[in-house]
């Protein structure tokens, strides 16, 4: 019996898929204190308590909050919007539409307050952030690029904790079912 249950959960679509994204795991860049390259952005309070937010929720410091944000940025934040578009079909375009909606959206326009905060990056990551910005049609400063890449990052965090949020209300009113009709 116990065979048979290792075969029918082999078989299951969903860990078929867990599987595979484990296989897929992007090793973190690991960031030495004492040898990381410092960079000192000039962002704002508000921007960087919004961060740290959004890195308590995961777990996470606000210099790897900001990290990720930059990473993400130069990989075209395709990890993210992948995991967007699968919470959009899972909840469907009624509630999507919804969740877009209750998202909230940070605006550098609404940032008052002027602060530096040392962000440590892993090696080779400032040169990835210049050549992004070299091969840009509109050249920025590196601070300026690293800014944007952080509010982008929380615009998208602020989506899909709401899809996520839709999802979960779906769920409770809807038992889900796994491969093969099993509650």
């Amino acid at each position: 019996m116990g065979t048979q249950l290792a075969v029918e959960l082999a078989q299951d679509p969903f860990l078929r898929a867990l599987r595979v994204i484990r296989e897929r795991a992007r090793p973190r860049r690991a960031i030495a204190r004492t040898t990381a390259e410092k960079f000192s952005v000039r962002g704002y309070v508000e921007l960087f308590d919004e961060m740290t937010a959004t890195g308590t929720v995961h777990g996470r410091s606000l210099n790897s909050e900001i990290v990720l944000a930059i990473l993400g940025r130069l990989s075209g934040l395709v990890r993210e919007k992948q995991a967007i578009g699968a919470l959009e079909k899972a909840v469907g375009q009624a509630l999507t539409e919804a969740a877009k909606i209750s998202a909230p959206s940070f605006k550098k326009e609404d940032c008052r307050t002027s602060i530096d905060k040392v962000v440590r990056l892993p090696e080779g990551v400032r040169d990835e952030i210049k050549a992004a910005i070299a091969s840009s049609p509109k050249p920025v400063s590196m601070n300026h690029w690293i800014v944007d890449a952080v509010i982008e990052w929380i615009n998208i965090q602020h989506q899909h904790y709401s899809l996520l949020s839709a999802l979960t209300e779906l769920s409770e009113s809807t038992p889900l079912t796994v491969a093969g009709g099993r509650p």
